[in-house]
């Protein structure tokens, strides 16, 4: 919670270990971080690994109750076609927990030096720990800074500065191609095309991404009708799952219509008067965000 490179270590190990591997992913509804992404994750990590999602409430399992063990055995060999040979992981559990299968236990850097982490090092901080974080986790984390500003440019030079990546203006970009066919120039296709790249971007972004457009500044721009707009945006957010930025900053003036989306979407905004006091204001951001890791250039993991 989330599944980090240690965990990839233990399943990669595992697999070249013993042909026919079952990884059970056991979560509670109560958790930070909902099951059902945490098993999505792990179906496009491990996509060629059988999987099996344990979502029953078993409070008289929890590791320090007694013949908790036991508890597990039976609702794993409740999920098995046979009982299995080996048991893999990483903490003192997987001891136990193999006798009480029958199985041989095969403990994997239980100590954590190849992977000096744990999920909640990684919750507590995770742009310190970015590098153990698989690149489909890293969209959950990820930070995303929207930028409404004429040169357009902006976007690029703080991501250089920052060492990240930047999302280009996709109708811009559009644009710039002598023959394009028409209708990928419509404005809910463009928006698509806008949240589609964000998207791609934020699985291999150092910790922020710079976008110099976003799908509701598109929409907008072109005068989509409000209701039009808000169902097309309804679709992409269903598509896109981190399409909303963490902050909007925009240079004065700011159109009225554009201003009155963002707040009907409940998307911050940081109105500055120039390039310069945008800069200033995305750093402080930063700054606030990312801790001790904002200072100087930050490598990518």
């Amino acid at each position: 919670m989330p599944p980090h490179a240690g965990h990839q270590y233990l399943i990669e190990f595992a697999r070249s270990y013993t042909r026919n591997l079952t990884v059970f992913v056991c979560t509670l509804s109560h958790e930070l971080i909902p099951g059902e992404l945490r098993f999505a994750w792990m179906r496009r990590l491990f996509p060629h690994v059988r999987l099996v999602h344990v979502t029953e409430e078993i409070p008289q399992a929890s590791r320090s109750a007694a013949g908790a063990q036991a508890i597990w055995a039976q609702a794993i060999r409740s999920r098995l076609q046979t009982d299995p040979r080996y048991v893999f992981a990483s903490e003192d559990y997987g001891h136990d927990l193999a006798a009480a299968l029958g199985a041989e236990y095969v403990p994997v850097d239980p100590r954590r030096t190849v992977f000096p982490v744990s999920a909640g090092a990684i919750r507590d901080d995770p742009f310190g720990n970015w590098g153990h974080i698989p690149h489909v986790v890293r969209p959950y984390f990820a930070r995303k800074i929207a930028l409404a500003e004429p040169s357009g440019t902006l976007a690029e030079e703080l991501a250089r500065s920052y060492d990240t990546l930047f999302a280009t203006d996709y109708p811009a970009y559009l644009r710039s191609i002598p023959a394009q066919d028409a209708a990928a120039g419509k404005p809910a296709a463009l928006a698509r095309a806008q949240s589609a790249s964000e998207e791609a971007l934020l699985l291999q972004t150092n910790r922020i991404l710079f976008t110099a457009a976003d799908p509701l500044r598109i929409l907008t721009e072109a005068g989509v009708a409000p209701a039009e707009r808000d169902r097309i945006m309804a679709q992409l957010m269903a598509a896109h799952p981190y399409l909303a930025p963490s902050l909007v900053v925009a240079v004065e003036p700011v159109d009225e219509s554009y201003r009155d989306a963002l707040q009907s979407f409940g998307w911050p905004l940081a109105c500055v008067r120039d390039r310069e006091e945008a800069r200033r204001r995305c750093a402080a951001q930063l700054d606030e965000w990312l801790g001790p890791h904002s200072a100087g250039r930050h490598s990518v993991d």
